[in-house]
């Protein structure tokens, strides 16, 4: 599919003159997790944690079509809503985690009129580190991981003009996050098994500066 996705973008560039523009871009994120049962690991309400996103963009526009590729740090995460009086048996899970990732969109956009564009996509991120924290306090704990990869659809409006780009995308995460214990110390249960998390999903509100060529 990323072998068909670079063709398509070469044929795009080489079938006609085209508008090349580079776009530095940072903006703000909205997140949280999609899964079957609320509350990981326990039955409490999940809440949208914040973000931030920032990196380039590079747009190849011809028409009323243009196609994007991005390389963004993106920040994403989740906060599960314990009852105000606190977590009553033994020692409470976290309650926030948060993932940092190096993120690679891909999204092909249609001008609707004047400056405002819908576009379509998916992306592939590549997690740098993943963080639990309990009660605002980070948990540092070497035998637990989480999942390298995520990956997902995309879709956003944005508005263009010449000076500037504003827009909001929608991620849709299709790969669960999951947590994963090693205790390296005992042969018989090194690994325990994958804990299923859930799926990112976030909003993204950002600005970028586009440089033409």
């Amino acid at each position: 599919m990323k072998i068909l996705l670079l063709l398509l973008c070469v044929g795009f560039v080489l079938s006609a003159p085209a508008q090349l523009t580079l776009k530095p871009k940072a903006g703000v994120t909205l997140s949280r997790f999609q899964r079957a049962e609320q509350g990981y690991p326990y039955s409490y309400p999940d809440r949208n944690v914040g973000g931030f996103a920032a990196g380039a963009a590079l747009s190849c526009s011809r028409g009323h079509l243009s196609l994007q590729a991005e390389l963004l740090y993106n920040a994403k995460g989740n906060l599960v809503a314990y009852p105000a009086d606190g977590y009553s048996i033994g020692i409470p899970p976290p309650n926030a985690h948060r993932f940092h990732y190096l993120e690679l969109p891909l999204l092909a956009y249609y001008r609707l009129f004047s400056g405002l564009h819908a576009g379509a996509g998916g992306y592939y991120s590549y997690l740098l580190r993943g963080d639990a924290f309990r009660k605002g306090k980070r948990i540092d704990d070497p035998a637990v991981s989480y999942s390298r990869s995520d990956f997902g659809l995309l879709a956003e409006l944005a508005f263009r003009s010449r000076r500037f780009e504003v827009g909001a995308r929608y991620s849709w995460g299709l790969k669960t996050v999951q947590q994963i214990t090693t205790v390296p110390n005992d042969p018989e249960f090194a690994q325990q098994a994958p804990v299923d998390m859930g799926r990112n999903r976030s909003l993204q509100l950002y600005v970028a500066y586009p440089i033409r060529f």
